[in-house]
């Protein structure tokens, strides 16, 4: 990735805990309130754990990450972003 000019940030974890903001950790319990992420979400911390996360991308209404499982892949996850002030 590095060869074609992508400024590569792998994700590293020191200890357990994924977030460490305030805003980071209410953004982990949110998720976690959904049953219908039940198995997603262990696998997902797993990778990041391992180290599998080779590559994160946080822009405006977007995440883009690339992650190395069986093979390397392509996530993408979009956001709507909230209205300006009304």
């Amino acid at each position: 990735m590095r060869k074609k000019g992508v400024d590569v940030q792998p994700v590293t974890i020191d200890g357990r805990k994924i977030a460490k903001s305030f805003w980071g950790e209410a953004w982990c319990e949110h998720l976690e309130s959904f049953s219908d992420f039940e198995n997603r979400l262990p696998r997902g911390r797993t990778y990041v754990r391992n180290g599998s996360v080779c590559h994160l991308a946080i822009i405006e209404g977007e995440i883009k990450a690339k992650v190395s499982g069986s093979e390397i892949y392509d996530v993408k996850v979009t956001i709507k972003t909230l209205p300006g002030k009304k």
